[in-house]
């Protein structure tokens, strides 16, 4: 019952980093082209829970996409040592790989399942060249 509550309206993971709590939730959708562009070139290894690798493979994104997730400036986590910002960095993994797992995963299977349908039905409705019929041609002589 409580996973199916979470599932509707997500209960924030709370962490105390530095002295400051930060309720952590799932990725929105004004967060996800700004974070995506944070993560393009790690976020396999993000996926994998290999936080120093990503770090070392591009430092700045990572920080980026953590300051983006946490919804937390990137001044104030500058200003962060090694083990806090592990620490947030390893809860943001966390919170949106659950996310992503329960709630977008199924989401993203579906829409393309119905997608796929409705291509195979779109094409059931119209046959090839049947736009080009009675024309001649495709293109035009101007």
């Amino acid at each position: 019952m409580k996973d199916d509550l979470e599932a509707l309206a997500p209960v924030p993971k709370r962490v105390t980093i530095s002295g400051r709590d930060i309720d952590l939730l799932p990725l929105r959708i004004r967060q996800l082209p700004a974070f995506s562009r944070a993560v393009s070139k790690v976020g396999p290894l993000l996926a994998e829970g290999r936080l120093m690798e990503a770090l070392a493979a591009d430092g700045e994104g990572v920080i980026d996409a953590v300051a983006i997730a946490a919804d937390v400036d990137r001044e104030w986590l500058d200003t962060l040592y090694p083990d806090d910002f592990l620490e947030l960095a390893a809860a943001v993994v966390e919170v949106n790989l659950d996310f992503f797992g329960r709630r977008l995963r199924p989401a993203l299977e579906a829409a393309q399942e119905r997608l796929a349908k409705a291509m195979i039905s779109a094409g059931e409705r119209s046959s090839p060249g049947s736009a080009d019929e009675g024309t001649g041609s495709t293109r035009s002589s101007h």
